[in-house]
């Protein structure tokens, strides 16, 4: 298979077939799949209005809206807003997703997908993409997250890039930081964007001890490279926020970090 790296060329490659299609084919439709033009496919999500989400044959996200008192359906362009649990596994690309979940999106096991732009923008519950070992970096991650964020086993995670600006309402769960740089936590969010949400007060933040113990390494290199006068002004900045974390960290028999966050 012809390797992509541009993952809007991929999915417009991928729709080649459905872009031009503005007229209703047959199809007949379940709970579970949709079957058009006699193939099979898993729906993974449907809306009230019988919208429907599948997995098309590149591996991309195709909406249809769906006749069934003509059985028969139509390629359209993907909904503003969902309610529900929006999980999309095994995807390459999550270009096709609503802008707005309310609800808790899932997309894990998703081996070949290297981004998360074309994802949600806001998710009201949970954000889940753990276990993709094929993502560098967290570009495209929704900006309001209301629930936790979870980013365990993304074994080729090198930056937290992109997560610096979102704000997460609840925990912050990261592991297996094998292929991360001190140069990728530019993108770690301060801890004033942690556990915003409305049990803040209730519960602690809940982060891996090993970004833990990651962050007190970084600042302990951080730390020889300032008293050298061989940091700069990102480095600094890092350090700033390295320290914001560790000031509140504290690990607990659990494997994880409990970093209560008076804000």
């Amino acid at each position: 298979m012809k390797k992509i790296s541009n993952f809007m060329q991929l999915y417009l490659e991928a729709q080649e077939t459905d872009a031009g299609n503005e007229e209703w084919i047959d199809a007949m439709a379940s709970d579970t799949k949709i079957i058009l033009n006699d193939k099979p496919y898993k729906i993974l999500f449907k809306t009230k209005g019988n919208d429907i989400c599948i997995q098309n044959d590149e591996d991309m996200l195709t909406w249809y809206e769906y006749d069934p008192t003509q059985l028969a359906a139509k390629v359209i362009d993907p909904p503003e807003k969902v309610d529900g649990r929006f999980y999309i596994p095994g995807v390459k690309s999550l270009v096709g997703c609503p802008r707005v979940i309310n609800g808790d999106f899932e997309c894990t096991n998703c081996p070949e997908l290297k981004t998360l732009e074309g994802g949600p923008e806001e998710v009201t519950g949970y954000y889940n993409c753990c276990q993709n070992n094929g993502l560098e970096s967290l570009k495209g991650v929704a900006k309001i997250i209301g629930g936790d964020f979870n980013c365990h086993k993304c074994d080729s995670l090198k930056s937290f890039d992109g997560l610096q600006e979102t704000e997460i309402g609840n925990f912050f769960i990261c592991s297996y930081l094998k292929d991360m740089t001190i140069d990728g936590l530019k993108g770690l969010p301060p801890p004033e964007n942690i556990n915003v949400g409305k049990r803040k007060h209730k519960k602690p933040l809940k982060c891996d001890i090993e970004l833990i113990r990651f962050l007190e390494a970084s600042k302990e290199e951080l730390g020889k490279l300032k008293k050298q006068n061989e940091i700069d002004n990102d480095l600094d900045q890092i350090l700033i926020n390295i320290n914001g974390w560790l000031d509140r960290a504290e690990a607990n028999s659990s494997g994880r970090a409990s970093v209560s966050l008076d804000i």
